[in-house]
């Protein structure tokens, strides 16, 4: 089915394999994969703020890889790296 839920689990799930993928052929530290991948496990998005995000930009990707970042923490710079919207 067609859910926001499921939306958001396909971005957050599509975040995390692309930190495995990145770490395994060296692109970002295998730690920061581990890190992305540990915060993204709990990730519950703000779905108010992502809700006035898209309203003003149009799509939700930016606000919720802002949101993801902030989860990640020190690997921040590495979540969603070489990724395009």
């Amino acid at each position: 089915f067609f859910t926001l839920e499921a939306e958001l689990a396909g971005m957050v799930a599509f975040e995390t394999a692309l930190a495995e993928a990145e770490a395994e052929q060296h692109v970002i530290p295998a730690e920061a994969a581990r890190a992305i991948v540990a915060a993204l496990a709990g990730f519950v998005p703000d779905i108010a703020a992502l809700s006035q995000a898209t309203a003003r930009d149009g799509v939700i990707v930016p606000e919720l890889v802002r949101q993801m970042r902030e989860a990640a923490g020190d690997a921040a710079a590495q979540l969603h790296f070489g990724a395009t919207s």
